[in-house]
């Protein structure tokens, strides 16, 4: 149920490190290191809509998977070795939405995109259980117990309405 009440936005990271499709996958290792994340999204320029497009993902796991096949990843470009296609969320979806598509897709981050590619966002895993604070957790069982008995009192009414004689 907690997950179904949040939306994406209350925990995805909006600083996220996006490359051209024609980075090499040395350089995509570099800023890794030097930003300290797990991923990069990379991105095609709609030099019109002056936005950037989200076309693919690389992880670390990508990268250390190409190394131990002995491969040369400075000469390998972004757009050779990217996951594509991206499904992409919304800030406004439910973070149940974005758990299920996780599981489905076998995944452990995906991309969030509004406005037309204007704004990038990624959700992760990780980033989904701050739901889970013990403060955050108490304002939810508290909210959730005014809620039941507010609905406890008015079943009561209700019943009281309909069937008078059981007073």
């Amino acid at each position: 149920n907690l997950l179904k009440l949040r939306r994406v936005a209350d925990v995805m990271s909006k600083n996220i490190i996006h490359a051209p499709l024609d980075t090499k996958v040395l350089d995509i290792a570099r800023l890794m290191s030097q930003h300290r994340v797990s991923c990069i999204v990379i991105t095609e320029a709609d030099e019109k809509e002056n936005i950037l497009i989200p076309v693919g993902i690389i992880t670390e796991r990508d990268i250390l998977q190409f190394k131990y096949l002995q491969t040369n990843l400075d000469k390998l470009e972004a757009q050779q070795v990217m996951s594509t296609p991206l499904f992409l969320l919304s800030p406004e979806d439910s973070l149940l939405m974005a758990n299920q598509e996780m599981q489905r897709r076998r995944v452990r981050r995906l991309v969030v995109s509004w406005n037309w590619g204007q704004g990038l966002g990624i959700i992760t895993q990780t980033s989904m259980l701050r739901i889970f604070d013990p403060m955050e957790m108490y304002g939810v069982i508290e909210t959730l117990q005014s809620t039941v008995q507010q609905l406890e009192r008015e079943k009561a009414e209700l019943l009281a309405s309909i069937n008078p004689e059981r007073q």
